[in-house]
């Protein structure tokens, strides 16, 4: 994959951490130009805001790409094909409606989570065909975790196709799954929202180990739950990029891969025993988090505010 040309219009944290794995795709397998995980990028162009990451990203990569930094966001589009558009939801229409695309050159990948295809179509004025949505994490920097795509093109038979340009591309990156519609897409996003959940509960098991030892320091204490976890879904991950490489392997392992993990639990053990207690406690898995994931994807698809309502709170307010 030769002769990339990127645009960034906005450069904050996701901007930032996809410019640094494309060019950890790029770089990463420099001693072999010939191998089909390269990126070629001809250059990289990026808006000056935010102005320390511009900065940032021109000081670290400049000896690896031909990087620049702009204030005009067309000349973003004139410089570059592959344009990423990262700004703030509400400035997303303004942005799109005052640039001038051309129509058999640009792809335009849109970060902004509340603009629809069609949104992206309307005030690009490109074709479908030539507009994505994209989710990731700014893991994706390090060419970990995995990149969320939904394409207006959805000829993945097509060797020509966005879909199958971006599926390429982003597949060197770490990872991807292309979606077929936006309802996929907000669905799958709700995952990329129970980040944060999982550092409370590992910053609540730090906290826990911190009341019941004494000779724990909380940096050894830190340092400890989250190797744990990463260890956890090391184990995971790996099997399952062993059997996705593996054509000859069952396709219902990797199906039934966390089934699997929770039935490898020691009969009687310990973890089969905490597995057990979360479920006597919260009801199970299923009652503490559908609800928690039913409300985010109704904020994704502006529904609802994405609160829980306390049926208590709301016994008391009409009394």
């Amino acid at each position: 994959m030769e002769n990339i040309s990127v645009g960034f219009i906005g450069c904050g944290t996701i901007a930032s951490s996809i410019a640094r794995g494309l060019s950890k795709a790029a770089t990463c397998h420099v001693d072999d130009v010939h191998s089909k995980n390269t990126i070629g990028i001809q250059n990289m162009v990026v808006s000056k805001r935010s102005e320390s990451k511009s900065r940032a990203l021109c000081d670290d990569l400049s000896s690896k790409l031909d990087i620049s930094v702009t204030e005009t966001n067309q000349e973003i589009l004139d410089a570059c094909d592959l344009i990423f558009l990262t700004v703030v939801p509400q400035k997303a229409a303004e942005v799109l409606q005052g640039l001038e695309f051309d129509p058999n050159r640009h792809i335009l990948v849109s970060l902004v989570s509340t603009a629809n295809l069609q949104d992206l179509v309307r005030d690009s004025k490109l074709d479908l065909s030539r507009v994505a949505k994209m989710i990731c994490l700014p893991s994706i920097a390090r060419h970990k975790g995995v990149a969320l795509l939904c394409c207006g093109d959805n000829d993945s038979d097509s060797a020509t196709s966005a879909r199958a340009f971006l599926t390429s591309l982003f597949g060197k990156m770490g990872g991807v799954v292309c979606l077929d519609t936006e309802a996929d897409l907000e669905a799958c996003m709700v995952t990329t929202c129970t980040m944060g959940p999982l550092y409370g509960t590992m910053k609540n098991q730090r906290d826990w180990l911190m009341r019941h030892t004494n000779s724990l320091s909380k940096t050894d204490a830190s340092f400890l739950v989250v190797e744990q976890f990463a260890g956890a879904i090391s184990d995971a991950s790996r099997e399952l990029q062993e059997q996705s490489n593996d054509s000859n392997t069952n396709s219902n392992a990797s199906e039934n891969r966390l089934e699997d993990l929770i039935e490898e639990q020691t009969p009687g053990g310990l973890n089969e025993q905490a597995l057990k207690n979360y479920g006597t406690v919260l009801g199970g898995f299923a009652e503490l988090q559908d609800p928690v994931m039913d409300a985010i994807l109704s904020r994704i698809r502006g529904e609802t505010d994405g609160s829980l309502n306390n049926s208590n709170d709301n016994d008391n307010s009409n009394s």
